[in-house]
């Protein structure tokens, strides 16, 4: 589980332990991550289209492009 790889004590990536658990390039891709500083509550970031459907069509509403955006962390 990925709350495995967080100490909590001072919010950081235990990089120990991802180091030696994945290929390096994916442990720096992983480590790249930010990881939120104060604790809060969750909260939606996109509610979803009015007609209860999700598409990605079009460059501007692809996934990648959400997260590039505006990068979430998520306790598991």
């Amino acid at each position: 589980m990925v709350s495995e790889l967080i100490d909590y004590n001072d919010q950081s990536w235990k990089q120990r332990l991802i180091k030696d658990t994945f290929m390096q390039s994916d442990a720096d891709h992983i480590l790249q991550i930010p990881l939120v500083q104060c604790a809060h509550e969750d909260f939606l970031i996109w509610g979803g289209e009015p007609w209860g459907e999700f598409s990605c069509e079009g460059e501007d509403e692809s996934m990648d492009h959400l997260f590039r955006q505006r990068p979430i962390t998520v306790d598991v």
